[in-house]
């Protein structure tokens, strides 16, 4: 093991996550970040270095990733499995020490998310790194958060819209689910780096606050008033039907991802309270209700900042 981990490259770093991933990176001051990109014109922090990469090319990848100590991989979104895999790879060929793959949700240990259609890049990236880590150098960190709490509460994608006081509940909604901001998730990345012994080949778990979409509704009617709201319900059996339809005929846009993600929420086999969570080593604060309940606030007065 090194005596640090200096040099991170990320790839997806100018994502929805990576850039809480980049910034806290930054703000830690122990690391050299390198941003991997497709695109030779994208925007990032000065301070980071950019390469440019074909992710069709193990060789392309390699040659990136020379006098790395730690690959990110915050691609979590995409429907893609080779680019990962391709990035374990290189990673493995060019000498990497720590690689993080792109998780950063449900609970990758578990049989039941891993049939789940939207999780099969998932799933195919963790077997695929199982197996090729084996008699290599290569340690790995994946890093289970659960859903991400404030991008949905703007949006309404999760089922509650804070800005339009508007909600969708669907399934059951006591399932309850370990909800934690982008920026938690980027300084525990951080923090994953910092402490590389602690956090070697194994899944860390983190979490900012454990509720259902009843506990999220009922906050959010205490911070925002409960006025004005508009509360429907959804069949998400039959949501979820109709996105795998489409799956199977090849059509994949964000509609068909976050019918399956509500899905994946509406079961304690899919979702539930991690049995034991790993924020007081990787500095991840659990939010009262009070803490909640100022996030919704901030979302709602249009705040575009994420809650520390």
């Amino acid at each position: 093991m090194p005596a640090a981990i200096k040099n991170v490259a990320v790839a997806g770093g100018t994502g929805t996550l990576g850039t809480h991933v980049v910034n806290a990176l930054l703000d830690s001051g122990a690391f050299n970040v390198t941003v991997l990109t497709r695109n030779s014109s994208a925007k990032v922090h000065p301070n980071i270095s950019v390469k440019q990469v074909d992710y069709r090319s193990v060789e392309s990848l390699i040659d990136a990733l020379r006098g790395q100590d730690a690959v990110i991989d915050s691609t979590y979104s995409e429907t893609d499995a080779a680019s990962p895999c391709h990035l374990i790879d290189a990673s493995i060929a060019a000498g990497v020490y720590r690689y993080i793959p792109p998780e950063f949700g449900s609970d990758p240990l578990n049989e039941n998310v891993q049939a789940l259609p939207f999780f099969q890049r998932k799933a195919t990236v963790t077997r695929h790194l199982f197996e090729k880590v084996k008699d290599t150098n290569l340690t790995w960190t994946a890093i289970a958060n659960g859903p991400f709490f404030d991008p949905p509460l703007k949006d309404g994608t999760l089922g509650i819209d804070v800005r339009k006081k508007k909600a969708t509940i669907y399934g059951n909604e006591n399932c309850v689910s370990p909800w934690t901001t982008l920026q938690a998730i980027g300084k525990a990345t951080a923090q994953v780096l910092l402490k590389p012994g602690d956090t070697e080949n194994k899944v860390v778990y983190i979490s900012n606050a454990n509720l259902s979409q009843n506990d999220i509704l009922k906050l959010a009617m205490e911070e925002l008033g409960e006025n004005d709201w508009e509360i429907r319900s959804e069949d998400i059996h039959k949501s979820y039907e109709e996105a795998n339809n489409k799956l199977r005929q090849g059509e994949i846009d964000l509609g068909v991802i976050f019918t399956l993600l509500k899905y994946s929420m509406t079961s304690q086999v899919y979702t539930y309270v991690w049995e034991s969570n790993d924020n007081n080593l990787l500095g991840v604060e659990q939010f009262t209700d009070d803490k909640v309940k100022a996030l919704i606030g901030e979302i709602a007065n249009g705040s575009d900042q994420a809650y520390i």
